[in-house]
C-alpha cells in the first residue's frame, strides 16, 4: 500500500476592470510572479481557503458576490 503526504492548496485568478492580481514572490524557492494563494487547512473548504486567501493575506474586500 502506498502512503504519500498530499497538500491542498488553492490559486485565486482576481480580475477587475481588465486587470489581474499577481503575487510577487522574493523567496528563493519559489520566485517570481504568481497568482495569490496558499494551503487549504484540515476540515477548511476550498470556498473557506480562498476567501482566507483574498481577505486576509490580499486585503481586498469580500462582498460575497
Amino acid at each position: 500500500m502506498r502512503t504519500e503526504s498530499v497538500e491542498l492548496t488553492v490559486l485565486c485568478l482576481i480580475h477587475k476592470n481588465g486587470r489581474y492580481l499577481l503575487q510577487d514572490r522574493i523567496k528563493n524557492d519559489w520566485k517570481g510572479y504568481t497568482l495569490p494563494g496558499g494551503h487549504i487547512e484540515p476540515g477548511e473548504s476550498i470556498v473557506d481557503a480562498v476567501i482566507k486567501v483574498v481577505v486576509k493575506r490580499e486585503k481586498i474586500i469580500y462582498r460575497g458576490e
